[in-house]
């Protein structure tokens, strides 16, 4: 806040959702030691308060499956333990905790696509596209006010070839002939996941 932002991305897992009333997660020192202790659903409520008091808005970001994960998946969900159904389970139980959470005003339906991912080509277990629509609607479904960010996928994504690599998340080209639909109008946000020169690798 007193740098001048105006929103924050809260990145959390699938996992951590499923836990929200039972994990505490520890190891928290410094200005998160008032946290220590605390359920997991109870320090990102303390978390989303603290920016609304400093008036930060707040998007959720589902950027994991696992707590505690070892790689960012290539796809909005991981075939056998961590199934669509248990995303968008996750996806509509965070809606519905901060629905009356003024700051919260935007969700990213998943965290850079990529390797497998296509878009628009319509391979349901790789279809990004598809699968943001569906994702979507179950976060509108449960809070019908939210922003819903999707990013690109990465490479060359059917049905046109990105005109320069791109990375994970990045590639957006696609979006112009095969557009994502969301039963609630004017909630589509497309964002391509990109970093600054300070990061030039990605």
């Amino acid at each position: 806040a007193a740098h001048g932002f105006n929103a924050l991305r809260l990145p959390f897992s699938v996992q951590l959702v499923e836990e929200l009333d039972t994990a505490r997660p520890a190891n928290l020192g410094g200005d998160n030691a008032p946290l220590q202790g605390l359920t997991a659903g109870a320090q990102l409520d303390a978390v989303v308060a603290a920016a609304a008091d400093r008036g930060i808005l707040v998007m959720l970001d589902c950027h994991h499956m696992e707590a505690a994960p070892s790689a960012i998946p290539e796809l909005w969900y991981v075939p056998g333990e961590w199934p669509e159904e248990r995303v968008v389970r996750a996806w509509q139980t965070i809606a519905r905790r901060y629905a009356g959470a003024w700051n919260v005003f935007a969700a990213e339906l998943n965290n850079e696509p990529h390797g497998r991912a296509t878009w628009g080509d319509g391979n349901a277990a790789t279809d990004w596209r598809a699968g943001a629509e569906r994702l979507g609607a179950a976060v509108l479904a449960a809070n019908p006010r939210l922003l819903c960010f999707v990013e690109g996928t990465a490479g060359g994504a059917v049905p046109i070839q990105t005109p320069e690599p791109c990375f994970w998340g990045g590639g957006l080209c696609s979006a112009v002939v095969a557009p994502v639909r969301l039963p609630v109008p004017r909630r589509l946000v497309l964002s391509p996941h990109v970093y600054g020169p300070g990061v030039f690798m990605q």
